[in-house]
């Protein structure tokens, strides 16, 4: 479904697809980050000749009741979504929810795979190069989270950026008070342990 229209698998073909797997209490904040960067990439359309769709496929447990309280949070999702989803929860029957969490070990956390234009698994979860670089991260593979992340500087700025502007502020003002030694005592002594 796209919008109010119910749309054929056709419009998919030979794309990218982003499948968005989560539950009902995905969060208003990742919707609104997901939001922004699918947006931005619709608005670089022409120059990315829409690179890839996204769907959302609610995952709900099929042993719990269908209230009206769900039905109507699962509409107010599916209408603040401007991508694809699925038309109603109950489409996804239980052997597919268990695919789901047995091979792409979805665990009731959002998670985003990743499907070649020949529907090929490219990404078993590129949630999180999605929300570190948005659409820069396209093609979503592996290799290019790899790349990406070789390109990438270890800085203060990127543990802390979108926290809070003022802790940016902060530290433009007052980083060149920090030795490199200092710089790395202090993430010592905050446990903050970084893994290659």
């Amino acid at each position: 479904m796209n919008g109010n229209k119910q749309v054929s698998l056709e419009a998919l073909r030979r794309k990218n697809v982003l499948l968005l797997f989560s539950g009902m209490e995905i969060s208003t904040d990742e919707l609104l980050i997901l939001e922004q960067i699918y947006n931005e990439s619709k608005a670089h359309a022409p120059r990315m000749e829409s690179r890839y769709e996204l769907v959302w496929i609610p995952i709900v447990d099929p042993n719990s009741e269908w209230t009206e309280a769900k039905k109507k949070q699962f509409e107010s999702l599916q209408e603040n979504m401007s991508w694809y989803s699925v038309y109603h929860p109950s489409l996804i029957g239980k052997p597919v929810i268990w695919f789901i969490q047995s091979e792409w070990k979805y665990k009731n956390k959002p998670i985003l795979v990743v499907l070649d234009p020949q529907g090929r698994v490219s990404c078993p979860n590129a949630i999180h190069m999605m929300w570190i670089w948005g659409s820069a991260a396209y093609p979503f593979t592996s290799s290019r989270e790899e790349a990406l992340w070789k390109e990438e500087t270890w800085r203060l700025e990127l543990l802390v950026d979108g926290i809070d502007q003022e802790i940016l502020n902060w530290v433009s003002t007052y980083s060149h008070n920090f030795s490199p030694f200092c710089q790395s005592s202090i993430l010592t002594n905050a446990n903050v342990r970084l893994h290659r």
